[in-house]
Formats: structure tokens, C-alpha cells, sequence
């Protein structure tokens, strides 16, 4: 695909973090393609005459646990929806998937040939939605999985890592779990390379991280390092809701395909801004 047949591709759940930070395509909000109504889809995104869909519309956790059925319509419905409409049209179709779909002890990773092993609907509808792409338009279908991932400029884009920069700046003390751990990825990465993997045409199932395992502390530890900061960090707490939605204790991902630059490295980048 090139730069110009690119930026014809059909992007939804542009007000999300990685939607809002995608390079290129026709950016598409709620307010103007809500992907739960099946019809709407059917009837719209073969009028427009995208040259791929980039499928990034969901609910996250919290939301999923909140309201499984309109999970099941964002999350699963949608994306078999679309990869039907992709197939009809003869385009790419793309999906952002998560590490979260695996569950080990921390100090395990996973790469693409890894088992799933979902804990709760969110990383379950992950799953399925990658099983239906996979399985009925393999020939058409990029899966991306990635981590945990920081760095969008929305004010509804904050993360954990934005917290800690903006609690180390005034050197406030910092609350940081250390009893899970994750594959961190700097949004300015994740977008970059997404990019590349469809303009080179490819196809199939890719782990898209930044290099290296980490936990929440080593993500504070390494901002209050980065910023010369005097903040405290403390042990983390989690709320009722955090605790009754079972979660897994490693989500490191590994890739057979792709090697990106070490977390730290970009974290800094990030926190210097």
C-alpha cells in the first residue's frame, strides 16, 4: 500500500488514544459512525470507498465489567461486522488487540505463537474478536497486540504514566503497584510502526511493544530517576471495582517479528517533553 492509498483507510475510535494519534486514514468518531449499530456499518463505510479499515473502537476494562452487553456489541460484534465488510470490499483489516489476553506468574512473557488465556470479558472479547478475523479472512487480516501503553496528548488520554510525571514534577509522593507486570509502549511507537506494517502489506498476528518487562513501579521509579525528582514512592492500593475485576499478573509481550527500542528509552523521551 502506498502513502496515498493509506490515507484513504477507515479509522475508527478516532477520539481514543491511538486513534487520535494515528498517522493517516479517515478519522471516525462515535458521533460519526457508532460501530454498535450493525446496519449503520453495512450501509456507510462501502459508501465512503476505504482502502482498509482500521478497527480501534472499544470499551476498555472498566467499561466491559460495567456493561457486558454493550461490550459484546463494541468489542466482538463490530469487528466481525467489519472484517465481513472488509472481506466483501477485498481490504486490509486491522485490529489493536492486548497483552492482556495472557495470564501468567510475573517474570513470564508471551510471544505470537503464546496460548491465550483470557481472565475477564475485556481480554475474552480480545480473543474472540482476533479468532473471527484470523479465521475468516486470514488473508486480509493484521492483529496487532500491544501493552500498556502511554503517551497520547488528550486530556481524556491521560494514563498512569502521566500521574507519575505530573506527581514528580512537584515531587509529590507516588502510589505504585509492583505485583503485575506489562510490555509498556510508547503511543509514538505503536502508531509508527502500525503504519509501516500496513503500508508493507503485511498480514497475520504481530506483537507491537516496546522492548522490556516492566511494573508500575519501575515505570515510576524510572520517571522520578528521568526527572530528578524527590518524590516518595509509595506501596499501591486498589479499589473495590479494581479488585473484583480479576486481572492477570503478567502481560509482557514478546515479538518473533519485531524488536523495538527498550521502554526506558522511550519513556524518557516521553517525560522530557
Amino acid at each position: 500500500m502506498d502513502e496515498a492509498t493509506a490515507d484513504r483507510l477507515l479509522v475508527t475510535g478516532a477520539n481514543g488514544m491511538i486513534g487520535a494519534a494515528f498517522p493517516c486514514g479517515i478519522k471516525l468518531t462515535r458521533a460519526d459512525l457508532d460501530v454498535t449499530k450493525i446496519q449503520d456499518l453495512e450501509n456507510k463505510v462501502p459508501r465512503l470507498q476505504p482502502s482498509g479499515i482500521v478497527h480501534l473502537a472499544n470499551l476498555d476494562l472498566r467499561q466491559c465489567f460495567r456493561d457486558p452487553l454493550l461490550a459484546l456489541k463494541t468489542n466482538v460484534h463490530a469487528t466481525q461486522t467489519l472484517t465481513k465488510i472488509a472481506k466483501d470490499l477485498g481490504i486490509p483489516m486491522v485490529f489493536v488487540s492486548s497483552g492482556s489476553i495472557f495470564n501468567g506468574p510475573m517474570g513470564s512473557s508471551f510471544n505470537e505463537s503464546s496460548r491465550p488465556d483470557p481472565l475477564n470479558f475485556y481480554a475474552e472479547a480480545k480473543v474472540i474478536s482476533e479468532q473471527i478475523m484470523l479465521n475468516q479472512y486470514p488473508e486480509g487480516s493484521l492483529v496487532i497486540r500491544t501493552g500498556w501503553v502511554f503517551g497520547g496528548h488528550g486530556a481524556h488520554h491521560r494514563k498512569y504514566v502521566d500521574t507519575c510525571i505530573e506527581k514528580a514534577k512537584k515531587n509529590e509522593t507516588i502510589s505504585a503497584g509492583e505485583d503485575n507486570d506489562g510490555s509498556p509502549t510508547f503511543i509514538k511507537d505503536l502508531v509508527q510502526t502500525m503504519r509501516q506494517l500496513i503500508l508493507d502489506n503485511q498480514r497475520g498476528l504481530f506483537h507491537v511493544v516496546n522492548s522490556g518487562p516492566a511494573s508500575p513501579r519501575d515505570l515510576a521509579e524510572h520517571i522520578v530517576k528521568t526527572l530528578k525528582s524527590q518524590s516518595r514512592i509509595e506501596s499501591y492500593h486498589p479499589n473495590k471495582e479494581e479488585t473484583q475485576i480479576p486481572r492477570s499478573s503478567c502481560e509482557v509481550l514478546v515479538s518473533n517479528h519485531l524488536q523495538l527500542r527498550p521502554w526506558r528509552e522511550a519513556l524518557t523521551e516521553y517525560a522530557l517533553q
